[in-house]
């Protein structure tokens, strides 16, 4: 038996070296060749983002990732939303100061302007609605262009920042921190 144990050791060792029996990568270390997505709206916007493609676009190898990137946004609100904005921010690409981004919109263009109000026609997302987004192939085409002329190494980090949401009635919620408007009188 003494002799079986030292002929497994070797084997052991050599299984070892080469992965078979190696310990759980920590997550630090996993994420290192992936690309992380944050929402960076604030807790009271009523919308959820979540890339529903995650395994395909995360992968820092995908150079097309994106333009197979899509983005659902959900209304997990009480009230309709007639309009939204929503930025796909690369916080890792600058150029001249700016960071590299893409809008996202839903909705009539004009209830961008809170003092307009949503028309019968206007659609609005209804509470637990969910609209699907890509980024349209000229901006894809763009960005490919941009990236290879500037040998941009593939971007870590996407965070989707809040423009401006509409409700329809006059009232919404504008910028990164949400601030609603009009603002309430106390």
């Amino acid at each position: 038996m003494s002799r079986r144990l030292q002929s497994a050791g070797p084997l052991i060792l050599l299984l070892t070296l080469c992965g078979v029996f190696s310990a759980p990568v920590n997550a630090q270390e996993a994420g290192k060749d992936e690309r992380e997505f944050v929402s960076a709206l604030p807790s009271h916007v009523p919308l959820k983002v979540t890339v529903k493609n995650l395994e395909k676009v995360k992968d820092l190898r995908n150079e097309k990732w994106y333009g197979e990137l899509e983005v659902e946004v959900k209304n997990i609100g009480t009230r309709p939303i007639y309009r939204f904005g929503l930025l796909l921010r690369l916080p890792e690409v600058k150029h001249d100061g700016t960071i590299y981004a893409h809008q996202f919109h839903y909705g009539r263009g004009e209830l961008i302007d809170l003092s307009v109000k949503a028309l019968p026609s206007d659609t609005p997302l209804l509470p637990g609605e969910s609209s699907t987004f890509m980024v349209e192939e000229r901006f894809v085409k763009g960005w490919e262009g941009y990236s290879a002329e500037r040998n941009i190494p593939p971007p870590k980090k996407v965070e989707f920042v809040l423009l401006s949401m509409s409700f329809g009635d006059g009232t919404g919620l504008v910028g990164s921190d949400g601030v609603f408007l009009p603002r309430r009188k106390n």
